[in-house]
């Protein structure tokens, strides 16, 4: 998978895998749910929950090389239930939300963003998402 240099890569690939099967673990994947992954870069943690989820209606990203990365390394995998989007998570939310059902988000956002708390918890219907993950290294 290619991934811009403004785009974050975990480049300890072992554990990635151990983080990203957690998250999927986690989430009690079925195969039905719609899941939506705030701040996706490249894709790399929706295309992975891809697999085993009906759809991934966003990887939303505001980095537009990592979005265009996201869609080649979707189509490059054969990955063909995964859709992103050039945008501000913020701004895009609430349309995504009035457009699908979301059972379950993903939220990985730089620490910058997610101390200014733009997890956008505010615009969810009540007993939505049925699942979140927040991914994050912890700031030390």
């Amino acid at each position: 998978m290619p991934f811009p240099p403004q785009s974050f890569f975990q480049i300890n690939s072992i554990q990635t895998k151990v983080l990203y099967d957690l998250v999927q673990r986690k989430m009690a994947l079925t195969g039905t749910e719609t899941i939506l992954d705030l701040y996706c870069g490249a894709g790399t943690i929706g295309l992975y929950l891809a697999q085993n989820a009906r759809k991934v209606i966003g990887g939303v990203e505001a980095v537009a090389a990592a979005v265009w990365d996201a869609r080649r390394n979707a189509e490059l995998n054969g990955i063909d239930n995964a859709r992103f989007i050039h945008g501000r998570a913020e701004d895009e939310v609430p349309k995504l939300i009035s457009r699908y059902q979301v059972d379950a988000v993903v939220v990985d956002p730089p620490l910058v963003k997610a101390a200014m708390g733009l997890y956008c918890r505010h615009y969810w219907p009540p007993g939505s998402p049925k699942s979140s993950m927040y991914p994050a290294t912890p700031p030390h």
